[in-house]
């Protein structure tokens, strides 16, 4: 199985009264072009290996497929929920075992996004498999100026839920990256790419999220500190009293921002991924 991403994007301390930085706290940003596919809807949209791709079907995507007809992309209009999301299958059955194909879905090359190189950035999906092993894997793509690919951010995905539950819409995994230098735009990539003999590496997914990584502040008030952070809806904040390699990190849970009262000794607090 894949592993969960799940990244640091800084921390600040309050040692005992010290008061630390002073900071306004931000609403979430996504960066990326109809993100939950909700634009055009009704959308009943199959793109398989046998198709000639990539193809720009849905606005603001371009879906990709290698393989035969078992590798494929699906992206849908419930009839009764109305949302739309994303099904994917990277099984090839023309090519040998363990029959590797790869399908998935990637930001149009028109609505990819500007970025700023040494600028950290994240990206977020709400995702589940059908069955173990899945291959599932996202990507934060890099370009320059030109177009090529500079690095890939990111990897697979792990599936919290467990192979035996479809809950596609109850975890958000996210991935992390740095702009490296000469990056001028960047994209998101979800793809399929692990055969099975007997079962489809299939999975689906919806609202993908793309913006700068969040940043963490801290406010003294009296006794207290407000700890708060930018562009991070549904992160979680975490406190430890020292950066050892032991250290154990304590839950403060999702509120933004959070009053802490000031404590002796030290205090450093976390976000990170959902």
């Amino acid at each position: 199985m894949g592993r969960r991403l799940a990244s640091l994007f800084g921390f600040a301390s309050v040692l005992g009264a010290t008061v630390a930085f002073n900071g306004v706290a931000q609403a979430q940003t996504n960066l990326l072009f109809n993100g939950d596919f909700e634009l055009n809807k009704p959308i009943n949209i199959y793109y398989d290996g046998y198709s000639a791709g990539p193809k720009t079907y849905v606005p603001g995507w371009e879906a990709f497929a290698v393989g035969d007809a078992s590798t494929w992309v699906l992206i849908k209009t419930d009839t009764n929920t109305l949302n739309t999301d994303l099904n994917l299958n990277g099984t090839d059955y023309s090519s040998p075992y363990p029959y590797h194909g790869s399908a998935g879905l990637q930001t149009a090359v028109s609505n990819r996004v500007a970025v700023t190189p040494g600028t950290g950035y994240y990206a977020t999906v709400t995702y589940d498999n059908y069955y173990a092993p899945a291959g599932i894997s996202y990507f934060i793509d890099w370009f320059d100026a030109g177009g090529a690919t500079l690095i890939s951010s990111g990897g697979a995905l792990a599936d919290p839920n467990g192979s035996g539950t479809f809950a596609p819409f109850t975890q958000l995994l996210a991935i992390s990256g740095v702009a490296p230098a000469n990056a001028v735009r960047a994209g998101v990539r979800f793809q399929s790419g692990d055969g099975a003999d007997d079962y489809p590496s299939g999975a689906t997914a919806d609202n993908f999220q793309f913006a700068p990584s969040p940043v963490l502040t801290i406010t003294h008030s009296g006794n207290k500190v407000i700890v708060s952070w930018s562009n991070g809806a549904g992160f979680r904040l975490q406190q430890t009293g020292d950066l050892s390699g032991s250290s154990v990190w304590g839950e403060l849970g999702t509120q933004n921002p959070q009053t802490n009262a000031i404590t002796p000794g030290n205090a450093f607090f976390r976000v990170i991924a959902p």
